[in-house]
This record gives structure tokens, sequence and C-alpha cells, in this order.
């Protein structure tokens, strides 16, 4: 887990170095939706809903609406993906994230899916994800997770070396609580809330 973690998280300073060194050979659309990419990027979240559901014999089951005051979640999240075309992109990607009150540390492993509206420099795109949560701690036992927004791609400085990528998305998080899967798990807390990101494509 630790191996993978870490070549996620380096290959984006790689292909950067890659790059670098073959600027004279490149044949790298510079409007960076040919090819392969890597986005990197770090996004907060403001956590609007909070549930936790508890069954059990004898109490029956039922929903607990927490409060949310000062929950919320920072994340580091990178992205591995292929354009089959200037206006659609698969990937595969994964995020270290962390939430605060209540604490749970979570490591999303997830597809990524983006339509891109414009084959310029510049262009609005929609997004969605959806993949598992791998644990980081003892916090939960298992969970998914998903994510769907829109957001702007961008290129910075007169040679337009440098792509960035803003986004707002609407993103939840369920986890058992149990050794239980989701579905018969009689202790599961269920995310959701508004994310907000910025990030440089590779």
């Amino acid at each position: 887990m630790k191996k993978l973690i870490f070549s996620f998280l380096l290959c984006p300073f790689l292909l950067f170095s890659q790059e670098q060194q073959n600027t004279e050979d490149i044949v790298k659309d510079e409007k960076y939706n040919k090819g392969f990419f890597n986005l990197t990027k770090v996004s907060y979240t403001k956590v609007t809903s909070l549930e936790q559901e508890l069954s059990g014999p004898g109490i029956g089951s039922g929903t607990v609406d927490l409060e949310t005051d000062g929950t919320n979640a920072f994340a580091l999240q990178t992205i591995n993906g292929y354009f089959l075309n200037p206006y659609l992109s698969l990937g595969l990607g994964i995020s270290l994230e962390g939430f605060i009150s209540p604490t749970i540390n979570t490591f999303p492993v997830f597809a990524d899916v983006r339509v891109y509206f414009v084959d310029d420099y510049s262009s609005p795109f929609v997004f969605g994800n959806y993949g598992a949560l791998m644990r980081l701690g003892e916090e939960f036992k298992r969970g998914n997770m998903f994510a769907v927004g829109a957001g702007y791609k961008f290129t910075v400085g007169k040679e337009r070396r440098t792509a960035l990528v803003t986004d707002i998305s609407y993103s939840g998080r369920k986890m058992s609580m149990t050794d239980d899967s989701l579905k018969d798990s009689d202790n599961v807390l269920t995310t959701g809330g508004i994310s907000i990101g910025i990030g440089v494509v590779f």
C-alpha cells in the first residue's frame, strides 16, 4: 500500500522532469487535451450533511442527523489518465483525505471521467468520480465515495506551459463502522458536502 501511494504521488514530478528534459523533442499537445496526463490538486470540503444509520435487535433501525459545525475535510489528490479525444478523458485517481470533527482519515481509490466543452487552451468541463475508500486507520472498516462537479481548465504564462484547473463539486462518503459490508452493517456513517479544488495538469 505504501509503495502504491508513493508511486502515484511521485508520478507528476517524474512527468514534469521528463517534459523539461525533452522540451525540444516533445510533440505533446500544448492545449493539454491529448494523450496521457496527470492532474494533481488540493481540495477543501465543507461537510453539509452527516448521518449515522444504526440498527440492532430490540432497537430497530434509524438515522441520526449529526452536528456539522466545524466538520470539514482537506485532501491531496492525483489522477493519471488519458484523453480519448480533446473532449473526453478517463483516469484512475487516489487521494489522501482527512476529516476534522469527527477525525477520519481515508484513502480513496476512484475512477475519473471528464468531459470538456472546448478544444482550446482554456475550457469549462464537468467530471464525475466513483470508487472505494481504503483505510489509513481504524476509524472505519470499509466504504465508498463519489463526486460530481464542474470546473475550468486554463493555461498561464506567455508560453502557456503551465495548465491549471479549478473546480467545485458535491461529494459524498459512505463508511461502515463494522466489519460487515455497507449493505449489512448496523452502523453506517454517511457524509455529503461542497468541495472546491485547485490543481496542476502535467
